[in-house]
Formats: C-alpha cells, structure tokens, sequence
C-alpha cells in the first residue's frame, strides 16, 4: 500500500519534500503525484512519480469529460487526478493521500 501524497512541486517542493521523507521514515511508501500548472521555468530537483503531464493526458483520455468544453489547467488536474486515484486505474493499492 502507498500514501499518496499530491502537490504542486514547483511553488511547493521543499514541503513536499519533507511530507515524503517523513511518511518514508515511518516505513510507508509514498506516490508522489505532481498537479503543478507553471510555465516550466521551475524545475524542480525532486521527481514526482506521477507527473502533471501524466495528469492532463489521463484527463484527456477516453471517455473524458474534459474534452469539447474550455479546458483549465485545475479542471484537467482534478480530472486526471480523480482518474488515477480510481481503483481501477491506480498503480498501487492505497493506503491514504495527502492534498
């Protein structure tokens, strides 16, 4: 099982950084899932493990109720992120997330 824990890394690294490594120190596993919507002009050193990038593809996926209508930056996050915390989808059982 994994603690899920979703953030914008690039106005919020070093908190998510610490939010990781104290989860981690307690000997659970993290999932990292980035829904930073900048322009790329900060890079951040710690690398999510779901990428915002990741995020809008799954929002604009099959059977999205994204497309066809004025997409937003946090309209396409929550999609994508709802879609990959679905059971179906996810990559790891969960045990918790962390907004």
């Amino acid at each position: 099982m994994a603690i899920v824990i979703v953030g914008m890394l690039d106005e919020r690294e070093e908190a998510l950084r610490t939010i990781k490594e104290q989860i981690e120190r307690r000997g659970h596993r993290t999932v990292l899932i980035d829904i930073g919507v900048g322009t790329g002009a900060v890079v951040p050193a710690l690398k999510a493990d779901v990428s915002s990038r990741e995020m809008v593809e799954l929002a604009r996926g099959a059977g999205s109720s994204a497309t066809g209508r004025k997409e937003t930056a946090a309209s396409l996050m929550a999609e994508g992120l709802t879609k990959k915390s679905a059971p179906s989808t996810s990559r790891a059982s969960l045990r918790g997330s962390l907004p």
